[in-house]
């Protein structure tokens, strides 16, 4: 079985920004489709709007942007100092971590994206959390060959996805049983419950 195996014991300064740039794409979206809705209210509840109004909300969610990246890189030392070597093993299955404190392996088929900057492959153990796999470590071959080992395992993800989300949700309708009332078979554990304390 063809395994690719990389030891990243530093990233550079292109590297560590574009790791947090993806970091923080997540989090600027949401926060401008909130910025979005609030200028939305601000224009219809407004009779005599003006762009003005909106010079607050757009200047808080440049000022934040702006804030967040420029903290990050200044920061780019202090994460340098705190980075141990990792070890990366990819094959066919599975790609594993190895710290010298911990061996991850994530398999392909629980990986649910990867992403790609000009200077690094980005593997996803879940939503939020990337690891960088520097391309100057990488041939192209090798980047090739972990493109299709994920494209591979998509239709097994998808059936892996759906029984976690599915699995959650009866962890969370347990947790919350009163929310079992507002569907179909919480209705129907309702009527069976009272029909049967009426027969008692």
């Amino acid at each position: 079985m063809k395994e690719i195996s990389i030891t990243v014991d530093g990233i550079t300064k292109k590297e560590y920004i574009q790791s947090t740039q993806l970091m923080l794409k997540r989090v600027f979206i949401i926060l401008g489709t909130a910025m979005i809705v609030f200028c939305g209210i601000i224009i219809f509840a407004m009779s005599d709007f003006t762009l003005k109004a909106l010079l607050a909300p757009v200047g808080i969610y440049v000022a934040i942007v702006l804030i967040s990246e420029a903290s990050f890189i200044l920061g780019y030392k202090d994460q340098l100092a705190s980075i141990d070597p990792i070890e990366y093993r990819l094959n066919e299955s599975e790609w594993q971590i190895e710290t010298s404190e911990e061996i991850v392996i994530v398999p392909w088929n629980c990986t649910p994206k990867i992403a790609k900057t000009r200077d690094g492959l980005f593997l996803y153990s879940d939503e939020v959390s990337s690891n960088i796999l520097p391309k100057r470590l990488l041939s192209k071959d090798d980047i090739q060959l972990i493109e299709k080992w994920y494209k591979a395992s998509r239709a097994a993800y998808k059936k892996y996805d759906k029984e976690k989300t599915k699995e959650e949700m009866k962890e969370f309708r347990q947790e919350h049983k009163w929310i079992q009332f507002w569907t179909a078979e919480g209705r129907k554990q309702l009527r069976e419950k009272f029909y049967n304390n009426r027969l008692h």
